[in-house]
């Protein structure tokens, strides 16, 4: 585990705006500065690498609504030949890693997405992204992953130990001493970034152009929702980093989310999830989406689509489904567009449509029944 510099902005930054937003006369000293909690102290800051941390502790990073990350591709590295941190040897239950690793193994063989086989990926396995951490946000996580070392499964107590021993070290390239970053620690207030209550899963409400929706989605699909500024969203991240078997969870494993956005947020959201091309034909489950575009089909109807005005945006490649030099399922969309009968490729069609959203098969059952 290490937290890798790529660049650094120094406290300078902050004395000078400091400085702009008072007497511009006035000369100020940086360390006037460094235990202040606001703002001014977000300024300064670093582009840092995260490297071998866990899916799940980098989930924790992010869970901040102002984190800037940029995570590695999953296409990249063989998810296959995943490791975890060596702290869990003789904790980690290694017939359940092994058991999830051929599972991996096993599907790829059988020539499955990656998309559908990485879902065995364990949250206890390392990952890597980068990250620009203000010196205000690096000094939060501080006091967060200490405060978290108490209150979830004691097995992390080591873990947290050293990201706050990493972190402490980042900090201290900006207040110059440690003694100084311990003071800011103890003068900055707690943040807790995620949600310690239970999430329910209530049904869809709009207040004041207010969008909520609670639905249950797998552990990476959180990974997509929590990237998305304009939203608030909140989840049990806490609860399963409390459960005694958290270690053992894979990716694919069920959690609740509650999130809160505009309508126009959620419309742009919503219109290239909902799309043929983007949702995925897991065939023996249901695309993690469609749980969610269910709900506003009444809200948002046709508007959910980014071919709603009659022109499909990804024309070429629906296309290339139809004439096999893509060897996705045709579009029935795309389709209805172009009049081609749906019938020509039913067969195709219903098998998709097992893991489609709701709206996307009573789209074809209405178009078949107007054309009969």
């Amino acid at each position: 585990m290490k937290i890798e510099i790529v660049s650094i902005d120094g406290m300078g930054i902050a004395s000078e705006v400091w400085r702009l937003s008072r007497d511009v006369d006035k000369s100020v000293e940086w360390d006037e500065i460094l235990a202040v909690d606001g703002p001014v102290t977000e300024f300064p800051s670093a582009v840092v690498h995260f490297r071998d941390f866990m899916l799940l502790e980098r989930e924790i990073f992010c869970s901040s609504r102002t984190h800037v990350a940029w995570a590695r591709t999953s296409f990249v590295d063989d998810a296959s030949a995943f490791k975890f941190p060596s702290e869990f040897v003789g904790i980690v239950d290694y017939e359940k890693l092994a058991k999830s690793r051929d599972e991996m193994i096993a599907a790829k063989a059988r020539g499955e997405h990656q998309d559908r086989w990485r879902r065995y990926l364990p949250v206890s396995s390392h990952t890597c992204w980068s990250m620009r951490l203000s010196y205000r946000e690096i000094v939060k996580y501080v006091k967060y992953f200490t405060y978290l070392s108490d209150k979830v499964n004691p097995v992390f107590c080591q873990r947290f130990a050293r990201i706050v021993a990493e972190l402490l070290e980042l900090a201290d390239k900006f207040t110059g001493s440690r003694h100084r970053t311990l003071e800011a620690v103890n003068i900055m207030t707690l943040v807790k970034f995620l949600h310690e209550e239970p999430v329910e899963l209530d049904p869809l409400t709009r207040n004041g152009g207010i969008v909520v929706a609670s639905f249950a989605a797998p552990f990476w699909l959180r990974a997509h929702w929590i990237r998305h500024r304009p939203i608030t969203m909140i989840d049990d991240l806490f609860k399963i980093l409390q459960r005694s078997d958290v270690l053992d969870l894979q990716i694919g494993h069920m959690m609740n989310l509650r999130v809160a956005a505009s309508e126009n947020v959620w419309r742009q959201l919503l219109r290239w999830r909902s799309c043929w091309l983007t949702q995925s034909s897991l065939l023996d489950e249901r695309d993690p989406w469609a749980a969610v575009i269910d709900q506003f089909t009444d809200l948002l109807g046709e508007s959910l689509l980014p071919c709603s005005d009659g022109k499909c945006p990804q024309d070429r490649d629906a296309r290339n489904r139809y004439e096999g030099t893509d060897p996705g399922i045709v579009c029935p969309r795309w389709m209805i567009l172009n009049g081609i009968d749906l019938e020509e490729r039913g067969k195709d069609i219903d098998m998709a449509l097992r893991s489609r959203a709701t709206f996307w098969r009573k789209m074809v059952e209405e178009e078949l029944e107007r054309r009969t």
